[in-house]
């Protein structure tokens, strides 16, 4: 009986077989915020001693991301004009994942990106930093104007 409607399902459903079988193929853009840093100058301490100092901070800001499928590769373009190329691509009727790897100084770190096909919610981490949160959507294929 377990079969009879498994068989059935994929009979009143064909295209489900075929597209967790067909290679992926998605154009996408992602609006929402992403990491930076912002940095200020100036003066600190009493008159006669003062010093100059610069603060880095981290901040989210707005902006639109585009994120390509192509098979089991990709790219991931965040909108301040930075490219990573996707590694490890999977994807399931619910989610899609990739990667991709960084150096900093003296290790790497791997980022990932999950894609919740559902929602659209797209996030970009590496478990400790956000690189990129928001919703993604197909990305248009025609000029507006």
């Amino acid at each position: 009986m377990k079969y009879a409607l498994v068989a059935l399902s994929l009979a009143l459903l064909p295209g489900l077989a075929q597209a967790q079988d067909a290679p992926l193929a998605l154009d996408l853009a992602c609006f929402g915020q992403y990491a930076d840093t912002e940095t200020t100058t100036g003066t600190v301490g009493p008159i006669g001693e003062q010093a100059r100092a610069t603060i880095t901070t981290n901040v989210m800001r707005p902006g639109t991301a585009r994120v390509t499928f192509r098979g089991e590769s990709g790219e991931l373009a965040y909108p301040d004009g930075r490219r990573r190329m996707l590694s490890n691509v999977t994807a399931d009727p619910h989610r899609i994942r990739a990667e991709y790897d960084r150096k900093a100084l003296f290790r790497t770190r791997t980022w990932s990106v999950e894609i919740d096909r559902m929602t659209g919610d797209i996030s970009v981490s590496d478990g400790s930093d956000v690189g990129f949160v928001g919703n993604c959507e197909a990305a248009p294929t025609t000029a507006k104007f």
